[in-house]
């Protein structure tokens, strides 16, 4: 854990002394990302310079702050702002300006999940509709006294009781933020963060601290990771169900780690399956047609599915990261190379293939990123009338890929995409 010079408090239900290292900006949004993909309580607090101000009060808000200062709260991580230091501990801006892709991918997670705002003034508009999903609600109040919190956590507490799933609650607030954590997160199932330092930055365009056009680019630019899926149990080609669950569940560890929690599409099973116990978004098409002699137009089919139940949701200018989904990557490094490269609308890694009568050229499909007007365009031109015969899916998908170059629209070609995958009934492993 990276050593830093500035007071931090982090609090984890065991006993521990009163001082702490700092986590790093990373750190601190790879925790909380945990926390959010696995639907737990917590909390991100600062303690302001208002907030030891009440500290010092000879009143019963000053005795709650204290205690909340030094209580050791699971998961509850408290960072102290009252130093000499001219830079605060702020994860979101410290993150802004130390790699904003890794910024953007947390507030994209976050924003799937927010349902309530709370500021003590109001956001404009266009950062409201930028950073939350659509239909959250916003409470906007000057907060000062004990009176004006306890009537700003009751309505909080109205809305939430509504809210019947896990949610994230955004605050930023002047002093009072730490409060409003403790008391809210014993009564519901949510994660509460305090964002005010970014807020402030954005609300005010201030350029010479993050770079924003480039932060707006990626904001608008949703990066979808969808995963495919085949239970077939009983088989002889599939005997081995455990090893295959096993792969199923590292890939999904793997994307989580990164920071995104990926789509499954099943293609074989009829409803749950232990798939739902490692991921909240899983869709079973049951579309499976045995019958097929190349499996990649079953795949095909489901992905057509998928695109077609989430329509409402998926914007053409979003990016699909297609991977199968007992395959895992070794490293984040196609992630990134999809987050650095926003002007590009397609990843792929292009190989020659040797049959016994010709070589051809197609694309790895077990891996490979496509903005998502191409990806329904291309899934409604493959011809799937005549896949089996002298049509397979890696060719077709390698064809529209090229028709996209010959129309000059920006593909990045790779060598290796740094994906673990699996050939043949002996599953033997490969590396490209």
């Amino acid at each position: 854990m990276k050593q830093l010079s500035i007071p931090f408090v982090l609090c984890l239900g065991f006993n521990v002394t009163f001082t702490y290292p700092l986590m790093n900006a990373h750190d601190t949004l790879q925790t909380l990302m945990k926390h959010i993909m696995h639907r737990e309580r917590a909390s991100f607090t600062r303690f302001d310079d208002k907030a030891f101000s009440i500290m010092h009060q000879e009143d019963a808000l000053g005795q709650e702050m204290k205690y909340v200062y030094h209580a050791n709260l699971s998961n509850f991580y408290k960072a102290s702002v009252h130093t000499d230091t001219s830079h605060p501990f702020n994860p979101m801006l410290d993150m802004a300006q130390e790699d904003i892709n890794y910024c953007t991918r947390f507030l994209k997670l976050i924003k799937k999940y927010t349902s309530l705002i709370i500021t003590d003034k109001p956001l404009p508009a266009d950062l409201t509709k930028k950073l939350f999903k659509k239909g959250c609600t916003e409470l906007s109040m000057f907060t000062s006294g004990t009176e004006t919190l306890k009537e700003l956590i009751d309505a909080c507490n109205d809305i939430l009781s509504d809210i019947n799933e896990f949610t994230v609650v955004v605050t930023s607030l002047n002093g009072i933020s730490p409060l409003l954590h403790y008391r809210l997160i014993l009564n519901h199932n949510i994660l509460l963060i305090d964002m005010d330092a970014l807020y402030e930055v954005l609300a005010n365009d201030n350029q010479q601290c993050i770079d924003i056009s480039r932060f707006n680019r990626l904001m608008s630019r949703n990066i979808i990771i969808l995963s495919t899926a085949a239970l077939i149990d009983g088989s002889e080609i599939y005997k081995d169900y455990n090893r295959r669950k096993a792969q199923y569940i590292k890939s999904i560890e793997m994307f989580n780690a990164m920071g995104y929690e990926p789509y499954i599409v099943e293609v074989c099973a009829a409803g749950s399956s232990f798939l739902d116990d490692y991921c909240y978004q899983v869709l079973y098409t049951q579309s499976n047609d045995l019958s097929y002699p190349n499996k990649g137009i079953n795949e095909a089919i489901s992905m057509k599915i998928f695109l077609d139940t989430y329509k409402d949701m998926i914007k053409d200018d979003d990016i699909i990261i297609k991977t199968t989904g007992r395959y895992h990557c070794t490293n984040d490094n196609f992630i990134r190379l999809v987050e650095n490269n926003d002007r590009y609308c397609g990843f792929v890694k292009h190989r020659l293939q040797k049959r016994v009568d010709r070589h051809y050229v197609d694309i790895f499909t077990g891996l490979f990123a496509l903005e998502a007007r191409y990806f329904k365009n291309m899934l409604t031109s493959i011809p799937f009338e005549q896949m089996g015969t002298d049509v397979w899916f890696e060719w077709d998908v390698a064809r529209y890929i090229y028709t996209l170059a010959e129309r000059h629209v920006p593909i990045m070609y790779l060598n290796k995409v740094y994906m673990h995958h699996y050939k043949g009934i002996d599953d033997k492993e490969h590396v490209g």
